[in-house]
């Protein structure tokens, strides 16, 4: 059995997120949610596993989400990010 592709999906909208989480769950992935860069990058230092990054550009009230791009490039985290 092959494992489930494991997606990060930042989003600070809470509805949004819970949506495409819901949409993804539904399409077979393992999905973990975070509000913020700084629970993506949390989140990308304890799953070491994830195949994909898929971040909000604004998010409210913080950098852009392209910073969470920037510390995965500094810390040579390969993963695609949309």
């Amino acid at each position: 059995m092959e494992a489930q592709k494991k997606i990060l999906l930042v989003d600070d909208d809470a509805g949004m997120r819970q949506t495409l989480a819901g949409i993804l769950q539904g399409a077979g992935y393992d999905v973990i949610a975070a509000s913020s860069v700084d629970e993506a990058v949390t989140a990308l230092k304890a799953h070491r596993d994830i195949d994909l990054v898929l971040c909000d550009y604004h998010l409210r009230g913080h950098s852009p989400g392209t910073d969470v791009s920037k510390w995965m490039r500094e810390k040579r985290y390969n993963v695609p990010f949309v």
